[in-house]
């Protein structure tokens, strides 16, 4: 698993240099908010890596660290749908909108981790949430056991993600600017085709017992996050002719 936990562990530091190029790059709020997705689309890796590489030193490390990525896989469809409002005119969310995402990633984040949060306080708490236990499956694979209450996570996690797309669509379909009308459906479909298979990968497959590919999913998910910053902030100036293929 040691060099798997590299590899992974490389691809986050890659996400991670992409938001922090994205960030200081421009200024705009919808800008800020790409560098925040790829923020937590790197945390997001990492955790997996980390989950791997923990393992063999300490198992319930190891349990904490997967669930970490369940809690950054929410925060990712949080983020993008948040970017989804901001995206393409630079809208900025009214500050209450702002409160009400905050303060569910908070109540998510205590959910996720209230058994661990009472372990802090000497206070023992018997049953899990999201994930239970970790193992090795027979392939050699991380694997673990999801809490009764993973279906909370699902209905966080495509809910929102789903709510992102959506407002991703629409504002294609509303978009009277042909060049940002373009740019909108690139996004939207880069983002579906590298996002829609990962989450089938990364969080139906496990659901069923299925950890072999968790590792694809990773390398979706840093593939599409690739073509969206080299198209959007690397091939500006050149990606009309792109865009002419989506006419």
């Amino acid at each position: 698993m040691t060099i798997y936990s590299i590899f992974v562990i490389f691809l986050a530091v890659v996400v991670f240099s992409l938001s922090l190029n994205v960030f200081l790059k421009n200024k705009e709020h919808s800008n800020r908010a790409f560098a925040f997705t790829l923020s937590m689309i790197g945390m997001w890796i990492l955790s997996v890596g980390l989950s791997n590489l923990f393992f063999d030193i300490d198992t319930g490390i190891s349990a904490l660290s997967v669930r970490f990525s369940y809690f950054f896989g929410t925060m990712v469809a949080f983020a993008f749908f948040y970017f989804s409002l901001t995206y393409a005119d630079n809208y900025k969310p009214t500050a209450l909108l702002r409160r009400f995402l905050f303060g569910n990633s908070l109540f998510i984040f205590i959910f996720y981790f209230y058994k661990d949060l009472a372990s802090l306080f000497s206070v023992s708490v018997q049953e899990d949430t999201i994930v239970t236990t970790v193992y090795k499956t027979m392939e050699g694979s991380l694997g673990w056991y999801s809490g009764k209450y993973i279906v909370f996570f699902f209905i966080f996690f495509f809910g929102t993600f789903s709510a992102a797309l959506a407002t991703l669509w629409q504002k294609y379909q509303k978009q009277t600017e042909e060049r940002l009308q373009k740019q909108t459906l690139f996004v939207f479909w880069v983002i579906t085709a590298g996002a829609v298979p990962s989450g089938f990968l990364n969080t139906i497959l496990p659901w069923f017992g299925i950890f072999d590919y968790v590792w694809m999913g990773v390398v979706l998910t840093t593939g599409w996050v690739i073509t969206i910053w080299y198209w959007m902030f690397r091939f500006e100036k050149s990606n009309t002719e792109v865009l002419d293929v989506l006419s």
